[in-house]
Formats: C-alpha cells, sequence, structure tokens
C-alpha cells in the first residue's frame, strides 16, 4: 500500500490529509511551534481571530512532538480549551494548552480550528481492535455534541460497535456508522498504515468531520485474514447447527468471570471436565430440576467459552412440570435474553423462574404479558413451591453434599504425605473432585441461589429492609469471613498453611498460589487493623409475625428461626464447598507444575495443554515432556485464534459472529453506602489501600484485596450471586459487580470515582 500521507502531529496529520480527504472533512485550521508563540504570541492570537471561519467559538487543542508518535500516543494526556472567543482568551488558553506540557520543547505545536456547534453524535474508530489486533473496525460513540466525552471517559451512555473487516457488510445500528467505516477505509489508503484511530463528530447533515487521526500503538500481532476468516466460517457452521439458541459469556455458569472470555486450553478444559461436561446437569437433577443428558453446558467457538443456554434454562424447570409448558418456558427464556441481552448476568433473577418467593405471584405478571396463562402460572408456581419446600425442610440432597464436601477434605489430607509432582497423585486429586466436590459443590451453589432469592424477596416484600439484609449477610461465618479474621490473628505460616491453596485465577496455572507469592498479596506489617465487627440480623416481634404470615401462605412447614437457619447454612455450605473443591484443583496444579519442571517444560507452555493430555501423564519425564510439548504447541497455535477473534457477550444469531454491538449493562451495586476514593488496577500491581480496586472477574481467589482496606471495588464481569458480590455484602464495602466491558474501560481510566450504591450511580471524579 503506497503512502500518501504520512502522519506527523495532532496538527500536521489533519492539515496533510484535509485537502485529499473526500470521505469527510476537517474543520479550518491554524497550528504554530512554541517557539513562534513565545515571540509573536498577539501577533499570531489577532490573526487567528481575524481569520475567514475563525469568528465563532474556538477550540485550542495540544499538537506536541510526543503526541501520535509510532512508539507512543500520550492521548488525552494534555489539555484542550473549548469555547475560547477573542483574543484575550486565545492567548491564555494558549498559555493554558502549554503549561499542559510541563516541559515543553520549541517545537512542540498548537492547534487552533472553530468548534464544531452542529454535532449529533462524536465518537472514536479504531480500524482494528485495539486490545487484539483483530481484523475489526471498532467505533465507540455517544449520542452527544462533547467531543471529549468518549476520550475523557466523561459519558456512561457510551455505546460500542464492532465489524469484522473482511466480512459482509451487516446493517449497522445507527447509519452514520456506515460512513465512518468509509471514512476509516480511505484514511488507511492515504496513510498506508493498517493500524488507526480516528477521532470524530457527525454534524446535523450526517456528514463526519474529523478531529483527529493517529497511529495505533503497541497493538499485538493478530493472525492472517485468511485464517481469522475460516475461524469465524467455523463458529458460523456451529451457529447454524446449533439454531435456534442463544448464548452468553455470563449467564448460568458465566464463565468470564470464572475463566475469563479468552481462557488458554488448560484452564478451560478443566471447567468443563470439572463442571460445565456433568455435574452441573447432574446436580441439577439431584434439586428437582431437568436432567440435561448429553449436552455440556458450556460450548466454545474457537476457544472462547459460552454457555448454551438452551441447556441451561431447560436445566432450570422443574423436574415435574409439564413438558409443553416446560418447552413453551425454554422458549420464552430464550426470546427474553435475546431481546434483553443487558440481562445476561441476571438470567436467574430477571429472566428464568427457578425457586419459590414470596413475591412470586408479582413476578410472574411478565408471563401473563407473554401469552401464557393463569393455568401455566398456576402450575409453575405449585412445581417451584414444591422443589423450594424440598429443599427448606430436608433430609434431601443438600445434607447429602455438605457429607459429600467433608469426604472430599477428609480424602486429600489422608494423601497429603504424598509426593506433590507425583501424577498419580495429581490425577487422584482431579478425579475426588469430581466425585466428590464439583457435583455437591453445584447443588450446594444451587441451595444457595434460592436461598438468596428468598432472603431477597423479604427485601421486595418489605418485611426487611436493604440494610437488614446486609447485616444478615455480614452476620454469616463464611469461609471469607473467617479468612479476614485468621489474616490478624494467626501466624504467617499457619495462615498460609490453612489458605494457601487459593490463587486469583482458580483454574490459571500462571496464576500464583497464595503461598507461591504471600507478598504479593498481604503485607503482614505491623498496626494493621481487624474488620470492624457489626451486630447480627435480629428480626423484631413484627418481622416475626410477618415471616409466619408468609411461610404458612407458602405451605412451608417451618419456623421463621428455621427458616433464617436454612437461609444461613446454605450460603456458607457454599462457600465451603468452593473453597474445599478448589483446593484439590489448586493442588493438582501444583503438581502438574512441579511435573512440569522435571519435563523442562515452563509453566506458560503448561497452560496451553488440555486436561485430556494430563490425564495421560506419568512419572516418566521423558515421555511427559514429549507429550507436553507437543499438546503445547497445539494449543498455543489455536489461542492465537482465539486472542484474535471478538465476539458479542451474548450470541442470539449468526450475524453476531460478523457484526455486533455490544449490550449495555445494568451493574450490580453492592451494600448503602457512598465512597470517593482514587482507582487502582490490581492487574497492573497498582497499590490497593484506600482505592476503589478494578478487577476483570469475581474470582475468589482475590480475597486478599479485603485484608489491605480497599474502599470499594468494581469488576467488570460478575452477578449479583458471585462471591465477590457475598464477600463485599459481607464487609460492607462498595461495589459495582458485572459493570460490563464498556463501563469497565471507562471507569478504570479515571484517577478517582465516585461510588454511590443508594443511587445506583458511579461519577469520575477526576
Amino acid at each position: 500500500m503506497t503512502a500518501r500521507v504520512r502522519l506527523g502531529t495532532k496538527a500536521e496529520s489533519l492539515s496533510r490529509v484535509s485537502p485529499l480527504l473526500r470521505s469527510g472533512r476537517v474543520m479550518p485550521l491554524r497550528y504554530f511551534t512554541v517557539a513562534e508563540w513565545r515571540a509573536q504570541r498577539d501577533e499570531i492570537a489577532s490573526s487567528i481571530v481575524n481569520s475567514t471561519g475563525f469568528d465563532q467559538p474556538l477550540i485550542v487543542r495540544s499538537s506536541a512532538r510526543c503526541e501520535d508518535s509510532a512508539q507512543y500516543s500520550a492521548a488525552g494526556h494534555f489539555l484542550s480549551v473549548a469555547g475560547v472567543q477573542g483574543s484575550q482568551a486565545l492567548r491564555q488558553a494558549v498559555d493554558s494548552v502549554i503549561a499542559s506540557y510541563q516541559s515543553s520543547l520549541d517545537d512542540d505545536q498548537v492547534l487552533v480550528q472553530p468548534e464544531a456547534r452542529t454535532l449529533t453524535a462524536c465518537g472514536v474508530a479504531a480500524s482494528c481492535d485495539p486490545s487484539t489486533g483483530g481484523p475489526y473496525y471498532v467505533v465507540n460513540w455517544t449520542d452527544s455534541a462533547e467531543t471529549f466525552a468518549v476520550t475523557a471517559g466523561a459519558d456512561a451512555a457510551l455505546r460500542t460497535w464492532y465489524r469484522v473487516s473482511h466480512g459482509p457488510a451487516a446493517a449497522p445500528p445507527e447509519g452514520f456508522l456506515e460512513k465512518v467505516v468509509v471514512l476509516l477505509s480511505e484514511l488507511e489508503v492515504l496513510t498506508g498504515l493498517p493500524h488507526l484511530q480516528a477521532e470524530f463528530g457527525i454534524d446535523n447533515t450526517g456528514e463526519p468531520i474529523l478531529f483527529q487521526v493517529r497511529r495505533l500503538t503497541n497493538v499485538p500481532s493478530g493472525i492472517s485474514f485468511e485464517r481469522h476468516r475460516a475461524a469465524l466460517r467455523i463458529v458460523d457452521q456451529q451457529l447454524r447447527d446449533r439454531s435456534p439458541n442463544v448464548y452468553g459469556v455470563m449467564p448460568d455458569w458465566n464463565p468470564a468471570e470464572i475463566i475469563g472470555i479468552r481462557p488458554r486450553p488448560l484452564a478451560l478444559s478443566l471447567y468443563r471436565a470439572l463442571l460445565t461436561d456433568r455435574a452441573w446437569s447432574v446436580a441439577r437433577g439431584r434439586y428437582g430440576y431437568r436432567v440435561v443428558d448429553r449436552s455440556p453446558v458450556l460450548v466454545d467457538f474457537a476457544g472462547a467459552p459460552y454457555v448454551d443456554c438452551r441447556a441451561s434454562f431447560t436445566s432450570l424447570v422443574p423436574a415435574d412440570l409439564d413438558e409443553d409448558l416446560a418447552s413453551w418456558l425454554v422458549e420464552y427464556y430464550l426470546h427474553r435474553l435475546a431481546s434483553c441481552p443487558h440481562l445476561h448476568d441476571k438470567v436467574e433473577f430477571d429472566i428464568a423462574f427457578t425457586c419459590y418467593t414470596f413475591d412470586l405471584d408479582t413476578r410472574l405478571r411478565r408471563l401473563r404479558s407473554a401469552g401464557f396463562d393463569t393455568d401455566d402460572c398456576r402450575a409453575l408456581s405449585h412445581s417451584l413451591r414444591s422443589l423450594t419446600r424440598k429443599l427448606l425442610t430436608g433430609p434431601g440432597p443438600w445434607q447429602e453434599d455438605q457429607w459429600s464436601i467433608r469426604e472430599l477434605a477428609r480424602r486429600r489430607r489422608d494423601t497429603a504425605d504424598g509426593s506433590p509432582s507425583s501424577a498419580s497423585r495429581m490425577k487422584r486429586l482431579l478425579h475426588d473432585c469430581m466425585r466428590y466436590g464439583t457435583v455437591s459443590f453445584a447443588g450446594l451453589a444451587r441451595s444457595a441461589f434460592v436461598a438468596t432469592e428468598l432472603l431477597t424477596s423479604l427485601v421486595r416484600t418489605a418485611v426487611i429492609t436493604p440494610a437488614e439484609r446486609q447485616a444478615f449477610a455480614g452476620g454469616l461465618q463464611t469461609v471469607a469471613a473467617k479468612m479476614s479474621r485468621d489474616f490478624h490473628r494467626m501466624a504467617k505460616e499457619d495462615f498460609l498453611l490453612l489458605y494457601g491453596h487459593l490463587r486469583p485465577g482458580t483454574y490459571d496455572i500462571l496464576s500464583p498460589r497464595y503461598d507461591e507469592a504471600p507478598h504479593t498479596y498481604f503485607s503482614w506489617q505491623q498496626g494493621e487493623t481487624p474488620a470492624s465487627q457489626r451486630s447480627e440480623f435480629r428480626p423484631s416481634a413484627l418481622q416475626t409475625d410477618q415471616l409466619t404470615t408468609k411461610l404458612k401462605e407458602a405451605d412451608f412447614p417451618v419456623t421463621p428461626e428455621q427458616f433464617f437457619s436454612f437461609l444461613a447454612r446454605a450460603i456458607t455450605a457454599r462457600e465451603l464447598a468452593k473453597f474445599e473443591f478448589t483446593h484439590n484443583l489448586s493442588d493438582a496444579l501444583l503438581a502438574l507444575r512441579l511435573l512440569g519442571e522435571q519435563a523442562d517444560v515452563d509453566t506458560d507452555d503448561l497452560s496451553y495443554v488440555d486436561y485430556s493430555t494430563i490425564t495421560q501423564l506419568t512419572d516418566d519425564s521423558a515421555l511427559n515432556a514429549a507429550l507436553l510439548r507437543r499438546a503445547a504447541e497445539e494449543g498455543r497455535a489455536a489461542h492465537r485464534t482465539t486472542e484474535s477473534l471478538s465476539l458479542p457477550p451474548v450470541i442470539a444469531s449468526r450475524q453476531d459472529v460478523w457484526s455486533f454491538e455490544m449490550p449495555p449493562t445494568q451493574p450490580n451495586f453492592v451494600t448503602q453506602r457512598r465512597v470517593l476514593a482514587p482507582v487502582a488496577r490490581v492487574t497492573d500491581g497498582e497499590p490497593v489501600e484506600g482505592c476503589i480496586a478494578f478487577l476483570v472477574s469475581a474470582d475468589p481467589g482475590y480475597d486478599w484485596l479485603f485484608t489491605r482496606g480497599i474502599a470499594g471495588l468494581v469488576t467488570c464481569y460478575g452477578g449479583v450471586n458471585s462471591h465477590m458480590a457475598v464477600r463485599a455484602q459481607e464487609l460492607n464495602v462498595p461495589a459495582v459487580i458485572g459493570a460490563g466491558e464498556t463501563r469497565f474501560h471507562l471507569w478504570s481510566g479515571a484517577s478517582s470515582l465516585e461510588i454511590d450504591s443508594v443511587n445506583m450511580s458511579v461519577r469520575v471524579v477526576a
């Protein structure tokens, strides 16, 4: 590709592109160097304000040499001043922009343009996916005339659209986006560069206005167009073979939260083998739901994990419900998720009806509006009531699952003296995890969900307040609460002996255990104070009477005391089950790492092998080396394709593979508190004390954060019932769980945030 334009500073690039551009326009511009301004300040200001087209409000913009270079963009680092009118205001604005350079050079520049005043939208567009290098047009925009709204992260109504650059030209969600794609394509031709970013506005005639064009820096090298196209065609065919259906990264077993949206093969295959191939369905069947035979709940599209929502919704229908009604319910659930993709992390709360609640009749009105009749709603209510009653009153699988978890722990302790690098021990740990751990965990997780829904319905029916619900959660004796107390009262060695197996990425061999990198996660400095003690929730006499009435109306033969006891035991049992089965998994990953060391295969390579490979390992290092290296090479090649794909969080049609808009999300706000604090990006290694910690996922291995005195928590993925949501609730830490990709990236780029959980709002402070 022969370049006709060489990019330079912001001002130089716009000046060079302007006379050649056919798919948009550049506002009139004047620019000058710092040296010229210092020598002729008054003359330059007077000349500009008296120039044709500049007799209107102006914008003074930075154009430093260090911006937009081939190595570094410095995007947003320097000041722009809008609404400038008159010579005096212009002089002051230019001085302010130059001052923002701090150590300005004589040949740094300042750009002055008339302000665009008739904008209907503005945004930033890239000619590739900046995070992966994949061949996509990616456009962020807002329906606002504020040109800084997108770049400064000041507008929560930011929208994001992806289109494969080599795919079918699907109609975008807004007509002007087609013109933005044409603008990007022309800029690629003019500059001869494949990785560009352009800031644009759309005027009231629909014409794009180019505000800036720059080279994207540090873009990962993606796979070839041919390989990318072939991978998407395979995904397209998978969807064709499985249609009609809906797939999501957050419903039910939420892989985005647990293993991420582009996990390496080992993490993905372990999650499937341990939980989503079989354990999930067996557990549902034991708790009174439909069994989904021979259908894993997790599928992967070129290595990207998605929940099969048809299988998931089917498994959440009571087993005794009429077959026709059950099928109709599943179709309704799928249609509602496809129509409301922003609910993808709340399907068990806002889409599916999976247990009895004290406001169920009110909630079932949604079905009536969708065509279900009174008999249908009555039948579903009866089934859910019966299922929930059995769980509340027992005996049943809930008690059996708790025994199974205890047996899992006993068997692990009995083999603790064996060689940690033994292949047979690794296999036994995983075998026991599947036999005694994950099926029981899946069942206890369902019990905990039912308990959480029953508790929340007491809030919705005004029996208790949100603050009282929080007090109840804060009084629970969960593993995480015990860990916080133990951290402050136990010796380091004893603490790590008990909790050292935990790791932030439960299924990720690259994620160090607590006992492998203790000082990364904890500070044992003197003077730290334990978490404050809060009183437990105790219902008043009136609340006890109200609950007694509701229990009788539901035909639940339990007292209020027994009811609250069940809620507490169900929620804590889930956390204990997770703690125990992940102990087996973590020890197995440690054994695999040691086996790799003996075979001279490093941990990074091991992350690319899959579960079927590790089941073939022996204590023969030479054989293991050949097996692991071959599997790692194949896995690495496959994962390069996974890394280059960008897919939506909810896939409802084949078209979504080629073009999609990121759905808006409804974040889950935790606690009733408000906090204003600096932002700390945890994975970047930033100190978290006194800050709002930002995490991509809500993995339980990040419990160490709560020992560091964080002021708040924001996660990209996660549901209201996720571990970190429960943990934040217990410790009264204001949190936003499951902010979604758009909001997460917007907020994490800020210096300080204010979280207002009561008003369910987040404000960028700086």
